[in-house]
């Protein structure tokens, strides 16, 4: 792979939160390779938040699909417009679609790199090959896999984000704001998941959690989600004997990071925040349905996962026809386990 003469990099970010946690050692790599070169990235306006703590990201540019089809053209004719006016030596694609190639061509970089997926191989100049046996490790390596074809040595194994005292005096701050009086004996809950209900214990279950928390460790409960999760966490406050601290839809991600940081324990389904929470080594339980945990579980040495005993299971289906039989087989129990011991543990 080309070293020399490389000044400027324009990634092509992946467009969910738990992927652009996966993908950080390969973005960290890539820093590390060009030493002194300057680095970019285009992504979508959610994962924002997470290059904007990267201390080498020089430059962001965001990218969403408009919802009207007739408004495609001229959004990728602006996205070219602005990365045209940066003059990137190469880019580099750790998105898999057709368009991040097209992208990059249209906007006249030299080097393109990345997988030959999705039909795009004519529109890169370096292709990586994928190795046969990458869909079965953990995602990060896919990831790895680009930046090990170009030649670069991974120094992170384990995706890390590193946060200012700032920062977690904020999270600390909004969980003032809204009531928390003692922020060392919190427990998190997420029970939403973006993909789809096949990945979301049941909202009773985590209410359960939630209560014996408080009850046999006399913690805080602060529950968490996106505003597309406010039905989801309400169902689990409205669950619940006691009153928990409820911030969905009232923070950021930016917010929320920062609460994370301030946790004692979070309890989880397989979700973004899950990632975010490996990434801050804040200890964690998942638990996860439908997906493997072995593709896409936390790397955090203050992680518990529990899957669900079923045959089905991992199906990667976002609905079931069964009744969701495999979270609903991870007992309420198991997952108590976890996190009493996880508690006791952490100082």
């Amino acid at each position: 792979m080309i070293r020399d003469g490389i000044s400027k990099i324009l990634v092509r970010g992946v467009n969910w939160i738990g992927d652009a946690i996966m993908a950080l050692p390969a973005l960290n790599a890539i820093h590390e390779g060009y030493k002194g070169a300057h680095i970019h990235v285009l992504c979508n306006p959610w994962t924002y938040e997470i290059y904007r703590l990267q201390p080498f990201i020089k430059g962001i540019i965001l990218h969403q699909k408009p919802r009207s089809f007739l408004m495609y053209p001229l959004e990728i004719l602006k996205v070219v417009k602005e990365i045209r006016k940066r003059n990137f030596d190469m880019a580099v694609l750790f998105q898999n679609a057709f368009e991040a190639a097209l992208i990059a061509y249209l906007s006249g970089i030299k080097i393109r790199v990345g997988y030959a997926t999705d039909m795009r191989g004519p529109l890169l100049t370096h292709i990586i090959e994928r190795n046969r046996k990458i869909d079965s490790l953990h995602h990060s390596e896919y990831y790895k896999g680009i930046v090990r074809g170009m030649g670069l040595k991974i120094r992170d194994e384990i995706p890390r984000l590193h946060i200012s005292d700032q920062l977690k005096e904020r999270g600390c701050e909004i969980l003032k704001r809204f009531g928390v009086k003692n922020r060392t004996e919190l427990i998190g809950i997420c029970p939403g998941a973006e993909y789809g209900p096949a990945k979301r214990w049941p909202e009773e279950y985590f209410s359960k959690i939630a209560d014996m928390a408080i009850e046999s460790l006399g913690a805080e409960v602060v529950i968490m989600g996106s505003g597309k999760e406010k039905e989801i966490c309400k169902k689990v406050e409205l669950g619940m004997r006691h009153s928990p601290i409820s911030l969905c839809g009232r923070t950021s991600l930016m917010d929320v990071i920062g609460i994370i940081k301030n946790l004692k324990v979070l309890v989880c389904n397989d979700s973004g925040l899950m990632h975010v929470a490996s990434a801050l080594n804040t200890p964690l339980v998942s638990i996860f349905g439908s997906t493997d945990p072995k593709r896409t579980g936390p790397l955090s040495a203050n992680s518990r996962v529990i899957q669900g005993s079923v045959e089905c299971s991992p199906c990667f289906k976002t609905h079931c026809e069964n009744g969701y039989i495999c979270l609903k087989s991870v007992k309420v129990k198991d997952v108590w386990r976890e996190v009493e011991e996880l508690w006791h543990i952490v100082k």
